[in-house]
């Protein structure tokens, strides 16, 4: 419980919509972008492109949206 209440605290502080923490990921996954190259297939399906590897890349994807839903949020938002 001591450490919802901290977690709790700190999020109350925070200015943005998301948590410092969530902040970190979201730098470092751009940082990492910038070693992505992308082609796009058709209007929501891209391929990507990462060294040797790529992912085939729906938007919005069904894993996104479960997500989306899950929180009550819009996902055309």
């Amino acid at each position: 419980m001591k450490r919802i209440s901290i977690r709790r605290d700190k999020t109350a502080k925070c200015n943005s919509k998301f948590s410092p923490h969530i902040i970190r990921i979201l730098e470092a996954n751009r940082k990492s972008a910038k070693f992505c190259s992308i082609l796009k297939s058709s209007e929501h399906i891209y391929e990507v492109m990462e060294c040797s590897a790529s992912f085939r890349v729906n938007i919005p994807c069904p894993h996104a949206i479960f997500v989306i839903n899950e929180h009550n949020r819009d996902a055309e938002e």
